[in-house]
């Protein structure tokens, strides 16, 4: 828990529960578990407990301080403010400048010469079809056998015309968005080998934000990334959950929840960098916020996406349940219904070129725009214009598209 409320501008709520039985396990046999954030922590054995075995009789909420020397004054409790001081007051427009989403673990990460690793828990090998699927092609994780004919996935992009690159970048504003289990919302930047050339195998890595309730138990957003050799047909993962990225940084990983998350109609946008680039040993390296994640090794491509062809910005719903709407993409709003601190907007798009030169995103003609579902979501491309540079708007509600 790196961050508690703060005066005036945010809260930050740690979930705790302490059940018998636990929610997960179905077993009456007297255990106690503790749960934080949706994880299992540790338990209770009934062996130490003479009278509360298998039920309390009273669940209390609060707060205590102790003060061990009784002539000076008792600590502060909670905040450190009464309750009669006033709540949080409501936040005028453009009284908040946009700041850093906080991503990684606290008091520096993990030691020198370690990296860290998300454990592996039973529900997440119960999201693949056997264990030696566990972490292929992320999209199996919400398919619910859509319909024939029908496709359960909308997305809104923009992308450069084929092209020699070494990588891009961007910027994106994160959002808390409701998704149900079987469905998806993401926020990414992709880079291609192969798209568009015929008889190529599609080579991409893909990575920014995404909110996935049945991937991660929660519905709170997440850094994300996923990479795929063939197009998905025999070789690709997500995360760390199979081998091809390797974990270089000891402080940011991987499925981390992002916070705080950006608020509407005044409140601050946090953003989250996202770099994807081929160094000229044929290493492909993610940077998020400015920090090296980690990479892919030139192996895990058959050493053939030494470049890419195409890069692409935008936003990817998935709907695994037809019969219910597709889920929200991006804030949750319609560009049309007010730009800047409404809209999702992906900026400061930049590419680097086959020299390795950083250089702003093609704008006009010179990219080709998509929108797979202009009912449910919107695309507003501002080209390169203002301290943005390279800048558009997209997302919307869903709904029945």
């Amino acid at each position: 828990m790196s961050d508690f409320s703060s005066l005036k501008v945010h809260s930050y709520v740690t979930e705790v529960i302490a059940a018998s039985p636990p929610f997960e396990h179905k077993v009456d046999n007297g255990v106690w578990w503790l749960y934080v954030q949706n994880e299992t922590v540790g338990f209770w054995p009934p062996s130490i407990f003479n009278y509360l075995m298998k039920n309390s009789n009273i669940v209390q909420w609060g707060g205590n301080v102790f003060n061990e020397n009784s002539k000076n004054g008792f600590p502060p409790l909670g905040s450190g403010h009464s309750p009669a001081d006033g709540t949080i007051p409501k936040l005028e427009l453009g009284s908040l400048s946009d700041v850093a989403v906080k991503i990684g673990l606290p008091d520096g990460g993990c030691p020198d010469g370690t990296v860290p690793i998300r454990r592996v828990l039973f529900r997440d090998l119960l999201r693949s079809r056997s264990s030696s699927s566990f972490g292929n092609r992320y999209h199996n994780w919400n398919k619910t056998s859509p319909q024939a004919g029908d496709s359960p996935s909308r997305s809104v992009s923009v992308r450069t015309k084929p092209g020699d690159f070494r990588g891009g970048q961007a910027t994106f504003n994160v959002w808390n968005l409701a998704v149900s289990d079987s469905q998806y919302s993401t926020a990414s930047l992709q880079v291609f080998r192969g798209y568009g050339v015929s008889g190529s195998k599609l080579g991409v890595i893909q990575a920014g934000w995404m909110v996935n309730k049945k991937a991660f138990s929660d519905s709170e957003p997440r850094l994300f990334a996923h990479w795929s050799e063939d197009n998905e047909h025999t070789k690709g993962c997500f995360n760390l959950e199979c081998q091809g990225f390797v974990q270089v940084s000891r402080y940011v990983i991987l499925g981390a929840k992002l916070f705080p998350t950006s608020s509407e109609f005044g409140g601050p946008q946090v953003d989250l960098k996202v770099v994807i680039y081929v160094a000229n040993d044929g290493v492909w390296w993610l940077l998020v916020n400015n920090e090296h994640v980690g990479f892919w090794p030139p192996s895990v491509f058959n050493n053939e996406m030494k470049s890419a062809n195409v890069v692409q910005w935008g936003g990817d719903v998935f709907n695994g349940d037809l019969n219910k709407s597709f889920p929200p993409m991006g804030s949750g709003h319609f560009p049309r219904e007010g730009e800047v601190k409404i809209a999702s907007y992906i900026k400061e798009l930049q590419v680097l070129n086959s020299q390795g030169k950083v250089e702003d995103a093609p704008a006009g003609d010179d990219v080709v725009r998509n929108n797979e579902a202009p009912a449910c979501y919107g695309l507003t491309d501002h080209g390169n214009e203002g301290s943005w540079h390279r800048y558009f708007y997209f997302g919307g509600p869903g709904g029945k598209c």
